[in-house]
């Protein structure tokens, strides 16, 4: 079976990855719209790059509109991050510790602009919120050049593809791992307006992954996308995420801290519970 170019107006994309679970902490953030109300939390959570921009009630990851002294549309890249880091999994690369779970969830809207789509949008885990130099067209604003294939990227992206390259896979990219599972699932959706659709029963894409083995320890979550000499709208209209990560370790001030506080706790509780027992005794309590 062939790569069929697409054009995709609006549709939601699901993506689940599950581990065990154990000493995590989640995080859950949702960003239903991005219109003026989600301004201010969006600019202070979303680090966008090159020409990304938060508009028309969208995060427009490449440029939905052109400045003629500055930028055109053709060969852009962008990328939106979130802004906290997380830890991904415990110990070391090779051990059998504990590993991260996600779970996302994003409405996208990519329409040529002159009929021809090109090039596509990706969900992306990546080492470093910054966007690579020259990453437009058949990058994606992942790679470049010069980094393409490169083991030590430590990316992992689920790519929207609009045009298909000499290098692309047929049906879809797939993922290697061990142990772990990564799920896929897109879902229609008629209006930009319209109330989230459920999830679908069956993934479009299941596989397996192990994320130590391709991805940093401490990683970022965010969307890239580019441009070519084809044009298309690539922008995020919802957004919702859930990270189980593991929490970093207290330094040695905050342990002492938290030792201090504690022990105060238990001379407080233990002066109060000779005064308390000394009363009660005396009234025969």
């Amino acid at each position: 079976m062939g790569f069929v170019p697409v054009t995709l107006r609006t549709a939601v994309v699901f993506l689940c990855f599950f581990s065990a679970v154990a000493k995590f902490k989640t995080l859950n953030r949702t960003y239903p719209y991005f219109n003026n109300s989600m301004t201010t939390e969006a600019k202070a959570e979303l680090i966008l790059q090159n020409h990304a921009v938060l508009n028309q009630d969208a995060l427009q990851v490449t440029p939905d509109s052109a400045n003629p002294l500055v930028f055109g549309l053709q060969n852009q890249s962008g990328r939106v991050m979130f802004h906290q880091r997380f830890k991904l999994w415990d110990g070391d690369v090779n051990s059998n510790s504990a590993v991260a779970s996600f779970n996302t969830s994003f409405l996208v809207n990519m329409f040529p602009n002159n009929g021809t789509p090109g090039e596509g949008l990706a969900f992306l885990i990546a080492p470093t919120i910054d966007i690579p130099q020259n990453s437009y067209g058949q990058y994606l604003g992942l790679t470049n050049a010069t980094t393409d294939n490169q083991t030590s990227n430590g990316i992992v992206a689920v790519e929207l593809d609009t045009v298909q390259q000499n290098f692309d896979i047929d049906k879809n990219h797939k993922y290697n791992g061990d142990e772990k599972i990564i799920r896929i699932y897109i879902a229609k959706q008629e209006g930009k307006d319209d109330p989230t659709p459920p999830m679908p029963e069956n993934p479009i894409i299941e596989r397996k992954l192990d994320l130590r083995t391709t991805v940093n320890q401490h990683s970022y979550f965010g969307f890239a996308a580019s441009t070519g000499t084809l044009i298309q709208l690539n922008c995020v209209r919802r957004w919702n995420l859930t990270v189980t990560y593991i929490p970093e370790p207290k330094g040695p001030l905050m342990t002492i801290f938290y030792s201090a506080l504690g022990f105060r706790w238990w001379w407080g509780w233990w002066r109060w519970r000779r005064i308390s027992v000394t009363i009660y005794t005396r009234k025969g309590w």
